[in-house]
């Protein structure tokens, strides 16, 4: 497995940010801890995928998916094995919004519809037509005037 900086992988900060809720003077062992459980489960999956595409490329996306799927469920494993979580979160306190595109084959409408009822704030959803699942880079300014729209009426 290759050296990963936490920086390399958490662009947004939402990594660290949830290491530190989750465990904050040993984060960064956290992290190592899931990786180093998860590399073991990516050379044993890594091989179906591999057999499964139909070129490099496939191979190449993947495994990258793979890796992605493996990494999140060894870090939720070594949250619960920690007993960061201790009971339900509850719903969400902080004013939402939920931007989804209706080509998102990742989200269906159901839970996208859904999530209003984890909600216990301000809640707003909106639709882009023929968007899919990477609102962001697919529509960015659409996504940049509802994100500057929200922010505006829930200053902090």
């Amino acid at each position: 497995m290759s050296d990963f900086t936490l920086a390399e992988l958490d662009h947004d900060g939402a990594l660290s940010e949830a290491m530190a809720a989750v465990h904050g003077d040993t984060r960064a062992g956290l992290f190592r801890r899931a990786l180093v459980g998860g590399a073991a489960l990516i050379g044993a999956g890594a091989l179906p995928a591999t057999a499964a595409a139909q070129n490099d490329s496939d191979v190449a996306i993947l495994n990258y998916a793979l890796t992605l799927e493996l990494i999140q469920d060894s870090f939720y494993s070594e949250v619960e094995r920690i007993g960061a979580i201790r009971g339900p979160l509850g719903p969400t306190r902080a004013p939402t919004l939920f931007i989804w595109g209706d080509a998102d084959d990742t989200v269906g409408r159901f839970a996208a519809e859904g999530t209003v009822d984890f909600i216990a704030a301000p809640y707003r959803f909106e639709v882009l037509p023929g968007v899919g699942h990477f609102a962001a880079d697919q529509a960015p300014d659409v996504v940049s005037d509802l994100m500057l729209q929200h922010l505006a009426a829930h200053p902090a």
